[in-house]
C-alpha cells in the first residue's frame, strides 16, 4: 500500500469517528442529515440507472437528470434555513450534448462508451483562464465500443481523440487519468453519485467528474 492509500485510509477512519459521536454522544444533525440524503442519493443513483435506456447517447444526455446540487455553506443563510447537506437542485449533461453537436461529433449512432462531465463540471473547467472545450478535449471523453466499468481495468480505452485514457486503482475508487467516473458517495458525509453503466441504444454513458485531457501523465508521486 502506498504512502497516500494509507493516508486515504486515515482520514477514512478519522471521518468515521467524528461521524459517529463522543462518548455517547449522538452525531450533529447536520450529519444525520447528510446520511439520509446519502441514502436517498444512492436511491436516486438506482432510478437514474434505469431511466437512461432506450435513447440514444445524445438524446439521453439531453434528458437526463444529472447529480444532486447539495446547499453547502449557503444553506444556513437561507430563511428559512436549509442544512449544507440539504439537496438544492440537480446537475445534467446537456452542455456535453450540445458541444458535441456543434463540434459535429455524432452521438447519435455508431456504438460508444462516453465519460460524461456534468454541466457543472464543465463550467468549472471553462472557469479557468484560457481553457476551451475543443473538438479534441470532447473526443477525449469518447471511446468505441461498450465498456462497463468493472471491465476498465482491462479494456483498450483508446478514445476518438486517438489518445488513451489511463486506468488506475487508488484509494478503493476507479481513476481514469485524474478522473473518477461512476463514482459512489463512500459515507454520510462524502461527496455525490455520479452513476455510471446508463445504457443507452447505440452505447453506455458514465458520469465524470472533472474534464478528461489528452496528453494526462501519472504524478511524480506514482512514477
Amino acid at each position: 500500500m502506498s504512502a497516500l492509500e494509507i493516508l486515504y485510509d486515515k482520514m477514512l477512519a478519522l471521518a468515521s469517528f467524528t461521524s459517529s459521536g463522543f462518548a455517547g454522544v449522538a452525531a450533529p444533525l447536520s450529519l444525520q442529515a447528510s446520511s439520509k440524503v446519502a441514502m436517498s442519493k444512492v436511491a436516486m443513483n438506482d432510478a437514474t440507472r434505469d431511466a437512461a435506456g432506450g435513447g440514444d447517447i445524445a438524446a439521453t444526455l439531453l434528458s437526463l437528470q444529472g447529480p444532486a446540487v447539495l446547499w453547502g455553506p449557503d444553506g444556513p443563510l437561507q430563511d428559512p434555513m436549509k442544512e449544507e447537506s440539504d439537496i438544492r437542485g440537480y446537475d445534467g449533461y446537456g452542455k456535453f450534448a450540445n458541444a458535441c453537436a456543434a463540434a459535429g461529433i455524432d452521438l447519435t449512432s455508431g456504438e460508444y462508451t462516453v465519460f460524461v462531465p456534468t454541466d457543472l463540471t464543465i463550467d468549472n473547467f471553462l472557469d479557468t483562464p484560457g481553457a476551451q472545450l475543443t473538438a479534441d478535449i470532447l473526443k477525449y471523453h469518447i471511446v468505441p465500443g461498450v465498456h462497463k466499468k468493472d471491465s476498465w481495468s482491462s479494456a483498450d480505452l483508446t478514445t476518438l481523440q486517438g489518445g488513451a485514457l489511463t486506468y488506475r486503482r487508488m484509494f478503493r475508487k476507479d481513476f481514469l487519468d485524474d478522473a473518477t467516473p461512476g463514482v459512489e458517495p463512500a459515507g454520510a458525509s462524502k461527496g455525490n453519485a455520479f452513476p455510471a453503466d446508463l445504457a443507452c441504444s447505440n452505447g453506455l454513458i458514465h458520469a465524470c467528474n472533472l474534464v478528461l485531457q489528452p496528453g494526462w501523465t501519472k504524478h511524480e508521486q506514482e512514477l
